[in-house]
């Protein structure tokens, strides 16, 4: 089964479904999927994290960097300033 939906929102199927060998066995079961559309996604964050960009270990007066992506999704332009600690 697949939920590839076109625009955010709830969706509900109600499915009936008949056995081969008995006509009169009727299964029926609902399906719902929800879809939303999130403005500013972060991708390919390090371990799979969806929140948050986890350096683990570090070694003091070395530098660290992780690559990852930020796609906008918003149809007007996101400016984004970093600080630095």
């Amino acid at each position: 089964m697949e939920f590839k939906p076109k625009e955010a929102g709830v969706k509900i199927w109600d499915i009936s479904a008949i056995t081969l060998l008995n006509q009169f066995e009727v299964m029926r079961f609902r399906v719902e999927g929800e879809a939303y559309n999130e403005e500013v996604l972060f991708e390919n964050l390090p371990l799979e994290e969806e929140d948050k960009i986890n350096f683990n270990d570090c070694v003091i007066k070395e530098e660290k960097r992780l690559n990852f992506s930020i796609k906008n999704n918003s149809a007007e332009a996101i400016k984004f300033t970093w600080g630095f600690h």
